[in-house]
């Protein structure tokens, strides 16, 4: 690949089949680490070599496509290049799909959605609706005191052109926008929210409520799209919820004030890598994250960057907010890289209390990029079965505990499980980690024994 400048480009390549790319075809390219989906729209194609426009964000500075290793690519969008089964081009309302074995369609078995919208409450309150199933559009929920229940939304995230045009699409099954008044509240529980190509919810509202939900198989594109994605919002809980199959993280979080516990998560990175089960980033958080199982994340191919709970770049706060994340009572395992990531200026950050295991790489990592440190970052009662100084080749982890950290009253240990091979963490009676921890003021309240 060569950059022209900063949002142009070409590729060159006997990889590249000679068809008339330029018609409608987009640049489909995982980043250099492959952490991201962009797509670039492709401006001119001459025998094996495409131009292409940039339509998103830092990518030309930072991650251009090229030679291996610096990324995947696939070219997609025009008619031409259909040539894999279940492989589809939509073009002026008709369909040319690529069916198995080369048949032709029986009546029924190609659904194609009608509509962008299927539930549409727009600065209305007091609004529920139930019981429900909706295919193929968004649920949209401006306004006070609205609830979801019991109802099953198929399809509803779903992108309308070819175009990735930032980190996130703006699209979702469910839709919660900002309204303004932070005193009311939507909710949305015991509902069910699967297959989007973007996010399953999205909250950019204040004070959402998503609980006891089955929210799967979203982010086809490898985004920062996700099956809960929340960013822009404030105080959003997420309780009580299963939550699995997302392309890049499962969960996305950076609203303030939030809560995040009692969620089974499970099978992040399915697409993209260096993301994780819950993945949340910059200042001035206040959030807490406890009584969640986080397990079985893994990279596809050789990547392997799939973690368990990630604060990325910068996780902080400043005073008068005394805390930015409490990560406490969570259990994590069988995830590829670290059980807890922590990049940049960590700052004020609580692990407390965790069971960590079953890691591919360490318990805990961490990027300190030139000129960061960890200030006020407090590891206290947790648990690892990682045997001490054991980084698997990985120069980001250093044994068990990031050295930056305060560490205090931690174990590795796997012998005081109940059953550690089958994945029951409980702890039996008089074994190592029983009575090893120490006192923390609103999180061993009520503890039993010395």
């Amino acid at each position: 690949a060569q950059l022209a400048n900063a949002t142009t480009g070409h590729l060159t390549g006997d990889g590249i089949p000679n068809l008339p790319w330029q018609n409608g075809g987009t640049l489909f390219f995982f980043g250099d680490s492959k952490w991201y989906a962009w797509k670039h729209k492709v401006t001119a194609a001459s025998g094996n070599r495409i131009d292409y426009r940039f339509t998103a964000g830092f990518a030309p500075r930072a991650h251009a496509p090229g030679s291996f290793p610096r990324g995947e690519f696939f070219l997609e969008g025009i008619k031409e290049a259909l040539d894999y089964q279940n492989e589809y081009f939509w073009q002026n309302g008709q369909l040319f799909v690529q069916i198995p074995g080369g048949g032709k369609p029986a009546d029924g078995v190609i659904e194609v959605g009608q509509r962008t919208t299927t539930i549409d409450i727009q600065n209305k309150n007091y609004i529920e609706f139930r019981n429900l199933a909706v295919i193929g559009g968004t649920i949209n929920i401006k306004g006070d005191n609205n609830r979801l229940y019991q109802v099953s939304s198929f399809y509803g995230g779903m992108t309308q052109s070819s175009d990735i045009a930032g980190l996130f699409n703006n699209i979702a099954a469910v839709q919660i926008p900002s309204f303004g008044n932070r005193d009311k509240t939507k909710v949305i529980e015991k509902c069910e929210i699967e297959y989007n190509d973007c996010s399953g919810i999205r909250v950019v509202g204040e004070n959402t409520i998503i609980k006891n939900n089955y929210i799967h198989d979203c982010n086809y594109n490898g985004t920062y799209d996700a099956p809960i994605l929340a960013r822009g919002g404030i105080g959003t809980k997420i309780l009580n919820n299963t939550i699995s199959k997302g392309g890049r993280d499962d969960i996305q979080i950076i609203n303030k004030n939030s809560e995040i516990a009692y969620n089974d998560v499970s099978q992040s990175n399915l697409i993209a890598d260096d993301c994780g089960l819950l993945y949340t980033i910059g200042p001035a958080l206040n959030m807490e994250i406890h009584h969640n199982w986080f397990h079985d994340a893994f990279g596809r191919g050789d990547l392997y960057k799939a973690a368990g709970i990630y604060l990325d770049s910068n996780a902080q706060d400043k005073e008068p907010n005394p805390e930015s994340v409490r990560v406490y009572r969570n259990v994590v395992w069988n995830v590829e890289w670290t059980n807890i990531q922590i990049n940049w200026n960590g700052t004020n950050i609580d692990v407390f209390n965790n069971t960590f295991t079953k890691v591919g790489r360490g318990t805990m990592g961490a990027w300190h990029k030139s000129g960061t440190e960890f200030f006020d970052v407090n590891v206290w009662n947790n648990i690892t079965d990682r045997p001490r100084g054991n980084t698997a080749g990985n120069p980001e982890t250093e044994g068990n505990w990031e050295a930056q950290a305060n560490k205090q009253n931690n174990l590795i240990d796997s012998t005081s499980f109940v059953d550690h091979l089958n994945n029951d963490f409980r702890l039996k009676n008089g074994t190592p980690a029983v009575n090893a921890g120490r006192v923390i003021a609103g999180i061993t309240d009520g503890f039993v024994g010395s």
